[in-house]
C-alpha cells in the first residue's frame, strides 16, 4: 500500500525528470504511484497547487515544478507559444508572447526556438493536425523538403514544405486536397524540429 505524502509526491515527480527529461502527466503519476482510487492524490496536487509547489500546464497537461531547488533545470527550456500557424491557406501572422511552453531541452538545446499552434489540416499527411504545436528554430534558411514557416510580403504566413525550383519556390501541402503555393518571394521565420500533441 501506498503512503501519499506531499513529499512522496514531489519525490516521484522528481525523479521521473531524472530518467525522462520531462514532467509526467497526471495519468503517468498515477500509472507510477500503482493508485486505483485517486481521491487522496487529487486532494494533494490541489494542496501543492495551492502552496505554488506545482502546476498543470493547460497544453501539455504536464505536472510541473513552478519552485524547486532540486529540479535539474538545465533539462527544461522555455519556449514561447508566439500563436497560430495556417496549415492550410495562408493566414495574418499572428504573434501572442503571453504563453511559455516548459519542454525538454533535447527539444531546442544550443538553438533558437518558437512555438507555433497548428491551424488547418494541409500537412496531416506529415501527421500534422489541427491545434498541433510545432516547435521551429528559428532561421532564414532551409533546404529542399524542409518543413518551414513562411512569411509572405502581405505578412501572411503558412506552414508548409519547401522545395526551391529554377525560378520559383514551390510551397508544399502535405494532403492531396490542397494544391502547392508557387511564388518567387518568401521570407523563411524557421524549421520546423518537433512536434507536441495534447491528447
Amino acid at each position: 500500500m501506498n503512503i501519499l505524502t506531499e513529499e512522496n509526491i514531489l519525490g516521484k515527480i522528481k525523479k521521473y525528470v531524472e530518467s525522462n527529461e520531462s514532467f509526467p502527466t497526471y495519468t503517468e503519476l498515477k500509472k507510477i504511484l500503482k493508485l486505483r482510487k485517486d481521491t487522496e492524490l487529487k486532494k494533494i496536487l490541489r494542496k501543492l497547487e495551492k502552496l505554488d509547489l506545482i502546476r498543470t500546464n493547460f497544453i501539455t497537461k504536464a505536472i510541473e515544478y513552478t519552485q524547486s531547488p532540486k529540479l535539474k533545470i538545465d533539462n527544461f527550456i522555455h519556449v514561447p507559444l508566439l500563436g497560430r500557424i495556417a496549415a492550410g491557406k495562408p493566414i495574418e501572422a499572428i504573434v501572442d508572447f503571453d504563453n511559455i511552453l516548459i519542454l525538454p531541452s533535447s527539444m531546442g538545446k544550443n538553438r533558437e526556438v518558437f512555438a507555433l499552434k497548428v491551424a488547418g489540416d494541409s500537412m496531416i499527411d506529415s501527421y500534422l493536425l489541427p491545434d498541433d504545436i510545432v516547435v521551429c528554430e528559428r532561421t532564414n534558411t532551409a533546404r529542399n523538403g524542409d518543413m518551414i514557416v513562411a512569411l509572405f510580403p502581405d505578412n501572411t504566413a503558412t506552414l508548409k514544405k519547401i522545395y526551391k525550383e529554377k525560378d520559383q519556390i514551390r510551397l508544399q501541402p502535405m494532403n492531396e486536397k490542397y494544391p502547392p503555393i508557387y511564388t518567387k518571394k518568401i521570407t523563411i521565420q524557421g524549421k520546423v524540429i518537433s512536434l507536441v500533441r495534447e491528447y
